[in-house]
């Protein structure tokens, strides 16, 4: 049987206040949140940040951790194998087994235009010194948590900020959560059979749409020490020229500048382990008197790190 031609406007329901309302059940504002966040940088991060006064969030399949992005993957492929066990309707039979067989491909989608970032809970955390502040010369900002939701909800559209999950139960509960809202969804669309397989592609593109949000909230559990928040932004079509790139030893990376104000919320700053800490300090109070921020205390880190 052949599918008909369908005007598509008329099958897909007007899911943006579903996509509304599953972003704000996921963002920090609906949980205690700290008084400060802080964000781990490099110097040369830490220059360009107080410049432009601006975060830069990166493509999340630029992250440090290169299977970061896929860890969703594999949580929403066991709930999926286990609904497609569990149900006997076969309308959601077919679009569990769709998104089954397409998961690498929406995966890959939602991903493409996830940009993150990254401010944490852990005050002089040895392994943030070592992944993010680039050696002995790194640096961490911290952040007046409240300014920054203030900002973020200043912007519009869709830029949370998010706390990562972890444990695997909850990162399991997001799973059904995502999976649920595209069920959900489903169950708007035609009911007649001759749609069906059309109506399921259309759900493949819904469920991308979703899980861009959940991809930059859970975190391989072996990361817990990191404590991390995540402001999450998405790249729209026509943004690219927003975009900016920094070459690393192994990928090229994508960034989006986030402005959060017209002035940083910075309490304070400290300087990572290194031998020059000191000579640090100074020249990153130099840095902030230059681009007006005053003279916020300046801390040591009490790390005992070096590289060797």
């Amino acid at each position: 049987m052949t599918t008909p031609e369908v005007d598509l406007s008329k099958l897909v329901p007007k899911d943006v206040e579903r996509f509304k309302l599953f972003f704000g059940s996921l963002t920090a504002r609906r949980q205690p949140t700290p008084e400060t966040l802080w964000h781990y940088t490099s110097g040369a991060g830490l220059v360009n940040i107080v410049r432009s006064g601006m975060l830069y969030a990166t493509q999340i399949s630029c992250l440090n951790d290169s299977r970061e992005y896929v860890h969703l993957a594999s949580i929403v492929a066991a709930e999926l194998a286990e609904r497609l066990r569990g149900t006997a309707d076969a309308g959601l039979r077919q679009l569990y087994g769709h998104l089954a067989s397409n998961l690498t491909t929406a995966t890959d989608v939602a991903a493409a235009n996830v940009f993150v970032a990254c401010l944490s809970n852990a005050r002089d955390d040895l392994g943030q010194w070592r992944g993010y502040g680039a050696g002995e010369c790194g640096f961490a900002i911290e952040l007046v948590t409240e300014d920054v939701l203030t900002a973020l909800e200043a912007r519009g559209g869709p830029s949370p900020l998010l706390r990562v999950e972890y444990e695997e139960e909850e990162q399991k509960a997001l799973a059904r959560v995502l999976l649920d809202n595209v069920a959900d969804l489903f169950k708007q669309g035609p009911q007649r059979p001759e749609y069906e397989p059309l109506w399921t592609t259309v759900l493949g593109q819904g469920y991308s749409d979703l899980a861009m949000i959940v991809h930059a909230k859970v975190k391989h559990p072996s990361f817990r020490a990191e404590q991390e928040y995540r402001i999450f932004t998405r790249l729209l079509p026509d943004e690219h020229e927003r975009m900016e790139f920094t070459g690393k030893r192994t990928l090229l990376s994508r960034h989006i500048p986030v402005r959060l104000g017209e002035r940083l919320p910075i309490r304070s700053i400290m300087v990572g382990p290194s031998g020059n800490q000191a000579s640090s300090r100074l020249s990153a109070g130099d840095l902030l008197k230059k681009y007006d921020y005053g003279e916020p205390p300046i801390h040591l880190s009490g790390v005992p790190y070096r590289e060797v």
